[in-house]
């Protein structure tokens, strides 16, 4: 599972190094996340400023999804 884990964590890493429009939004995700999936970005001082916390609503997610698209941004 650990190393599910940190392939996963390393292809979201990539994505956010290929493209700096990208941005990661979810609860817990500026701490590493529940499973520690976020922990590598989150520890990389360049990518960490692209984790939003938000909290476990939809609506709220949807909202700041939007506000991040009508910028240029890829939420």
């Amino acid at each position: 599972m650990t190393l599910v884990l940190e392939v996963l964590g390393d292809t979201l890493a990539s994505l956010l190094h290929d493209d700096p429009r990208r941005v990661i939004f979810g609860e817990d995700v500026t701490t590493g996340g529940h499973v520690g999936l976020t922990r590598s970005i989150a520890l990389n001082p360049e990518l960490s400023a692209r984790l939003v916390a938000t909290p476990l609503v939809p609506t709220t997610m949807f909202a700041h999804a939007a506000g991040v698209a009508l910028a240029g941004g890829m939420p």
